[in-house]
């Protein structure tokens, strides 16, 4: 019994853990998937960033562990937190190589790679780089070897290694060049001339307002703001900033609605370069306020650059002094050194134009030493020779000259590199364009000779080919031909046989027809009652009126329609005709026009004219020159038949509704499935509006 109980436990333990262990994945991917939400402020998705990874290892989930290490270290690297973001890279990549995977090995060595090259260590950041660039290649991810080659050779650039740096950037513009349609706006575009920045942004607008349009017409609206953004970026870069004002409004509503970063300082780089300071200074501090609610370090930092520089254009010193200031504090904090030199830098300017030169020396000299250990050679050359000015403005001419000097050597340098990099580049375009064309004319003249080997050898296999074919098609069409030949005659005598068939089915329908209306008409003289008499007559009429059609279709050679023009006036005279008692002063008009119907409906509608003629003829106007005017014709807009007739007689018929319209109604409604219509302005008319069976 004991014994019993225990396993029930112990079974009810291991499921409890179960749920709950897959309760806790569910956790991790959810807190995962909340991380990666832009609406979110930056700390709650670094929060919901640090929960997923907390339920990731209680379930021991290594993949996801993995994943979320790795997008730790990006979110901490986007805020400025090196260390935070080494450390989980780091864990990252030491998980993936246990797991052995690949793809997030290669992203952790990338963005170590990043992390080291933001605080300027070059070496170490060169490091990383190349094992990325070994991984990705590995996986044959080229879009990602473009981007690690360019961030080298941006490195090589800054640091004078101008042959690594030419290296690097060929081959990350000819890796994007096998890519058709890629694009990654990470790497900077280097145009060799103002009209070849123009051309090129002038297509990418063109491309980008047909994007727009087709974007208009989905919900999506972060598609919307994404294409909106760029249209606005294409006119900024063409240098209309009126026309690139209206898109970028509309972009940050839409990421405003997402709860995105609104990108409000776009909006004021543009009012900017039109002079529109105010609007300028108004969306730059919305942009720094929603930068410090939502953003990380490195925007913030970017925003106060940007509004010290609006400032600075103002020649508002002290101000443009003031941000600078704020964004160099916050590039050291960060340990962002090469941005510290150069808020430095901008500060000092600020300081020489308030002409306080001896504030501005130290700040140079500190800026320089950072731009001397990090290597950089070209913000070492701007900064020397900014340091001779002030030592200039000092009077300190000796100090000034040898620094000037030092500037002058590093410019040279520089422009020396920066030429053997334009000519590099401008070499190994036209060399392997050149290559280029030397493959091309070997592939043709390879593929002419072995065309013509092929053509030699194809030539008599052709020709006996086509005469097979044509021997073959020949002989199928021939016997095709007497096929269908003898299929035409058999068919032919068919129907010439049913044809004479159904003219004897008529005519013998006809002759029925014909007896009974005699046998009606011998009748009718006995009966003495004239209601009775008066029914007669109308079953007459209307036996008649099915007689009529079969011996039209009986005489004419079409025997599926009816000719209307000569069914109408026959069937209206013999219906006169039986009623000459009362037709004396009757005038019949018949308005002709080529209607043909089918069988059905020239029955029914000949029922329903012989209903309605003997109606105007009986009741419309006995004492008075009746017309009666009558027809089929078709209405064009409604794209219907319209039959009518009308008379100028009385309307007295209608106020009691007789059995005879009672008829008429039901016939236009269930066998022409159209519909009747009265009027009783001038006499009476009546219209039934119907479709024709095709």
């Amino acid at each position: 019994m004991i014994r019993s109980f225990y396993n029930l436990w112990l079974l009810f333990l291991l499921f409890s853990l179960g749920v709950n262990a897959q309760n806790g994945h569910e956790q991790a991917i959810s807190y995962y998937q909340q991380s990666l939400d832009k609406g979110l402020p930056f700390q709650q998705t670094v929060r919901n960033g640090l929960k997923a990874l907390g339920y990731s290892r209680a379930n021991r989930a290594d993949s996801l562990t993995t994943i979320v290490l790795i997008h730790l270290g990006m979110l901490y690297w986007h805020d400025g937190q090196f260390d935070k973001a080494w450390r989980y890279l780091n864990e990252g990549q030491l998980l993936s190589t246990i797991r052995k995977d690949q793809f997030n090995q290669a992203k952790s060595f990338h963005y170590k790679g990043l992390v080291q090259y933001y605080r300027c260590k070059f070496d170490s950041a060169l490091h990383w780089y190349n094992k990325a660039e070994g991984a990705y290649q590995k996986l044959k991810m080229d879009s990602s070897m473009a981007k690690i080659k360019s961030h080298k050779g941006l490195i090589y650039s800054a640091t004078g290694q101008y042959r690594l740096a030419i290296q690097n950037t060929i081959e990350s513009f000819k890796l994007q060049e096998s890519l058709p349609g890629y694009r990654d706006m990470s790497i900077p575009i280097q145009f060799s001339s103002p009209s070849e920045e123009s051309l090129y942004y002038k297509s990418k607008l063109e491309k980008d307002l047909e994007s727009l349009r087709f974007v208009q017409l989905s919900d999506s609206e972060e598609k919307l703001a994404f294409t909106n953004y760029n249209i606005g970026l294409d006119y900024y870069h063409l240098k209309n900033y009126d026309g690139s004002l209206p898109y970028f409004r509309e972009a940050s509503s839409h990421y405003q609605n997402l709860h995105e970063p609104s990108f409000r300082g776009s909006i004021a780089d543009a009012h900017k370069q039109l002079g529109n300071y105010d609007s300028a200074l108004y969306y730059y501090n919305q942009w720094i306020k929603e930068v410090r609610e939502r953003g990380t370090q490195i925007h913030l930092a970017a925003a106060y650059s940007n509004l010290a520089d609006c400032y600075r254009i103002q020649k508002e010193w002290r101000s443009a002094y003031a941000w600078f200031a704020s964004a160099y504090a916050l590039n050291k904090k960060m340990g962002l050194r090469r941005s510290e030199a150069q808020m430095g830098k901008a500060m000092a300017k600020m300081l020489i134009q308030m002409n306080e030169w001896r504030k501005a020396l130290p700040i140079i000299n500190n800026s320089l030493q950072i731009a001397t250990e990090i290597g950089c050679i070209r913000d070492m050359q701007e900064l020397l020779e900014l340091k001779s000015e002030i030592l200039l403005s000092m009077q300190e001419y000796k100090q000034a000259a040898v620094t000037l000097q030092q500037s002058k050597l590093l410019r040279d340098n520089m422009m020396n590199g920066d030429s053997q990099l334009d000519v590099a580049r401008l070499q190994i375009e036209y060399e392997s364009e050149k290559k280029s064309r030397d493959l091309q004319t070997l592939k043709s003249e390879n593929e002419l000779r072995e065309v013509k080997i092929k053509s030699q050898k194809l030539q008599i296999a052709l020709v006996f080919t086509i005469l097979c074919l044509i021997t073959i098609v020949g002989s199928s069409y021939f016997y095709r031909y007497r096929k269908n030949k003898k299929l035409n005659r058999w068919l032919q005598v068919n129907n010439k046989e049913k044809e004479v068939l159904l003219h004897e089915i008529h005519h013998r329908v006809k002759n029925n027809l014909q007896i009974i209306s005699s046998l009606i008409n011998i009748l009718s003289p006995k009966i003495n009652e004239p209601q009775v008499k008066g029914f007669l007559v109308d079953l007459s009429n209307k036996v008649h009126v099915m007689g009529l059609v079969h011996d039209m279709l009986y005489q004419q050679e079409n025997i599926e329609r009816v000719k209307m023009d000569t069914y109408l006036p026959q069937l209206t005279n013999s219906v006169a005709s039986s009623l000459i008692e009362v037709s004396l002063k009757r005038v019949l008009v018949f308005l002709p026009t080529q209607v043909e119907l089918t069988l059905s409906h020239a029955l029914t509608l000949g029922l329903i004219h012989n209903e309605l003629l003997t109606n105007s003829i009986k009741y419309a106007c006995p004492e008075e020159v009746l017309t009666i005017t009558y027809g089929i014709d078709r209405d064009p807009l409604a794209s219907k038949l319209v039959y009518f007739i009308q008379d100028n007689g009385t309307t007295e018929e209608l106020i009691q509704p007789s059995f005879g319209m009672k008829f008429v109604e039901q016939m236009t409604k269930q066998k022409l499935g159209g519909e009747m219509r009265i009027t009783t302005d001038e006499g009476m008319k009546v219209q039934i509006l119907f479709n024709d069976k095709n």
